[in-house]
């Protein structure tokens, strides 16, 4: 009996062993180049209750490890790119201006990588900063 019971808790330790495993888009995490492609992007401004839907392009930043260029960001057209720091899941959009645009932000890839969640700040200096939230899709 003995015997049995040492081989059943062995088989119990590999199943949880192998279950604790998860492979990598499971188990919470990302690196810089999860973020990186075309991505759709509904945008709901919550002071003029605005919902847009455009496509954005993220790329690598060349000169840093963990930032990206978010292109057309806000809609502002090809060529007008927001930086972003990545870290794990999360992205920050540290205060910059955009052709005369100021933002700011903030928010984390989910969804098995396919889903980036955005809270942003945008300010066009006509008196009316607008809170975004956006939902990016991978295409």
């Amino acid at each position: 009996m003995g015997k049995k019971k040492s081989a059943f808790l062995l088989i119990m330790l590999m199943l949880v062993a192998v279950a604790c495993n998860k492979d990598k888009e499971d188990d919470g995490s990302a690196v810089r180049d999860d973020f990186l492609g075309l991505w759709q992007c509904d945008e709901y401004d919550q002071n003029q209750q605005l919902v847009r839907t455009f496509q954005v392009e993220i790329f690598a930043h060349g000169s840093n490890a963990n930032n990206i260029l978010i292109d057309n960001f806000n809609l502002l057209g090809q060529g007008y790119q927001a930086e972003a720091s990545t870290s794990n899941t999360t992205v920050t959009i540290s205060q910059q201006v955009i052709g005369s645009v100021s933002v700011n932000g903030s928010g984390y890839i989910t969804n098995q990588l396919t889903t980036i969640e955005l809270q942003y700040n945008v300010d066009d200096q006509s008196g009316m900063p607008e809170n975004i939230s956006a939902t990016l899709s991978k295409l």
